[in-house]
């Protein structure tokens, strides 16, 4: 009991040190691309209540979250006393000025997001924009991984995470009212979307470790 124990230990040490990682590096490509859209506003990506968390509800959605662009959506539309289009300039490597207008966080939060760095996606698996605030939803690779090990496939429509075919098929049947045909061929991509290679011995170890919990849970 007592070995069975520090390996179940040293097992969730591992995965809560390859999560804070990858938050760490969705962090970084997060303030790179803010660089790119609002350079005065990036900083806010780093606040401590604005920075990259992980996210209440990722037993069935994304493991992150970042209510960032929120802030600075706020912080915009007060220095633009209350306009209902916000301009935006940046200034390119070249020195060349170019000024963007955005009408929404949610139109804020798109534009950082289409920004982010090439190469993210070895990190960054999915991305969505909640249209209320212009808050980030995300999955990492890791969680993707962690998913398809536990039997939950990933809905394209809305970035949720549903029990096995049917899971899936009942949701975009119900929730994104898809005809069956849809709905199953929904399934069907789901389970041929690939998921990316492990990167680390780490990785590879926590894939093993998921996938042999879930074998013995069912």
């Amino acid at each position: 009991f007592f070995l069975l124990a520090m390996r179940a230990d040293g097992d969730a040490r591992l995965e809560a040190e390859a999560s804070k990682l990858a938050l760490q590096r969705v962090q970084q490509l997060l303030v790179q691309a803010a660089l790119r859209v609002c350079p005065a506003h990036a900083f806010v990506f780093e606040l401590p209540k604005d920075a990259v968390r992980r996210s209440a509800a990722a037993s069935a959605g994304g493991d992150l979250q970042c209510r960032a662009v929120s802030t600075i959506w706020r912080k915009l539309v007060a220095g633009a006393r209350g306009a209902a289009v916000v301009r935006v300039e940046t200034v390119s490597e070249f020195g060349l000025k170019r000024e963007t207008d955005y009408t929404s966080a949610a139109d804020l939060a798109r534009a950082v997001l289409a920004q982010l760095p090439e190469g993210s996606r070895e990190v960054v698996a999915d991305a969505r924009v909640l249209e209320e605030d212009g808050s980030l939803q995300l999955s990492t690779q890791l969680h993707m991984r962690r998913m398809r090990a536990a039997g939950m496939l990933h809905c394209a429509a809305c970035g949720g995470f549903y029990a096995g075919r049917r899971g899936l098929r009942d949701h975009a049947q119900i929730k994104h009212r898809a005809p069956y045909e849809e709905a199953t061929e929904a399934v069907h991509a789901a389970r041929g979307a690939l998921v990316r290679y492990a990167r680390t011995p780490e990785e590879a170890a926590l894939t093993r470790l998921w996938e042999a919990h879930w074998a013995v849970a069912s």
